[in-house]
């Protein structure tokens, strides 16, 4: 049986979220971002811990704009990279993206979301971090 850990990330121009575990972004309504030096991020305070046999799901949520084209998430441990973007379609994207990590070997990852305009510029970013130990 494989252990199953939950890691949520909020990503978007309105999202919030405040616990230990969940990092968020926000920008005030109607703010418009022109590149990364305007990004803003913010770490969670303690990792999710979880064994190395288990699966990872990330769950990140968003608020599209028209301008959004890509969701990209990343968990780097610095001798490991896991990564995955999809394409979105604007204003009609979907609200909530799920992802499965299988095996990830054990480290600490940083895990940083970011929402990609349709000039290649990074919208926004959140960023956490998940423990993975034997």
């Amino acid at each position: 049986m494989r252990e199953s850990g939950r890691f949520v990330l909020g990503l978007g121009l309105a999202a919030a979220f405040s616990a230990s575990l969940l990092a968020a972004a926000h920008l005030p309504p109607g703010e418009q971002v022109a590149g990364a030096a305007e990004m803003r991020n913010a770490a969670a305070s303690a990792p999710l811990v979880m064994a190395s046999t288990g699966v990872v799901e990330l769950s990140i949520d968003i608020v599209p704009t028209a301008e959004s084209r890509q969701l990209r998430v990343v968990a780097d441990s610095g001798t490991h990279l896991r990564s995955t973007t999809i394409e979105l379609h604007g204003e009609a994207s979907d609200r909530r993206h799920v992802f499965e990590w299988f095996g990830l070997p054990v480290g600490t990852y940083e895990v940083l979301g970011t929402l990609v305009d349709d000039a290649g510029h990074d919208q926004v970013a959140v960023r956490g971090f998940l423990r993975v130990i034997e």
